[in-house]
């Protein structure tokens, strides 16, 4: 703001003087030769500003929006990455509970992924009322189905007189 007003100021002072010189040399004998001069002065007031005006160097521009849009790109990475391993933790568990469903176990499934690009499921925790034998045809789809190794699968058993959880895995 303050370099608008010292160049609205440096352009009145300068019309002013102008003004007068102008006035001075009516019908002079150097009136060409002093307007010349006023109108060279006069330019050279309004002129001062845009030359001495500094503009970014273009390379430094690019190398700024280059910085901005790798942000950009990395956090869309990550958006991606978060809304992808939603969806693959939704119909994987979606599966898994059909199949339980299929062999007549009534449980609650919760995939764990890990964090790769794209994320895979590592790990799994159900919970229900199940028999050993649907818990072992389970565990096997489990590890043929997603790489899921016995190890990483937590069996919860609901008895249906008790309302506490229980650990049944017999990989436990």
């Amino acid at each position: 703001m303050e370099a608008i007003r010292q160049y609205a100021l440096s352009v009145i002072c300068g019309a002013l003087v102008v003004s007068v010189l102008l006035d001075l040399s009516a019908k002079g004998r150097f009136q060409k030769q002093i307007r010349l001069v006023c109108s060279i002065f006069f330019a050279t007031i309004l002129l001062k500003p845009l030359v001495s005006l500094k503009i970014p160097e273009l390379s430094q521009f690019k190398s700024d929006f280059l910085e901005q849009a790798e942000r950009a790109a990395d956090a869309g990475e990550k958006i991606h990455i978060q809304s992808l391993a939603g969806i693959i933790q939704s119909e994987c568990e979606a599966y898994i509970l059909k199949e339980a469903r299929a062999i007549g176990a009534e449980v609650e499934v919760q995939v764990e992924l890990d964090g790769g690009n794209p994320p895979a499921p590592v790990a799994v925790t159900l919970r229900g009322t199940f028999d050993a034998d649907s818990e072992t045809q389970l565990s096997q789809l489990l590890a043929d189905e997603f790489g899921i190794p016995k190890e990483r699968q937590t069996w919860l058993r609901h008895p249906s007189s008790h309302s506490s959880w229980q650990n049944t895995s017999m990989f436990s």
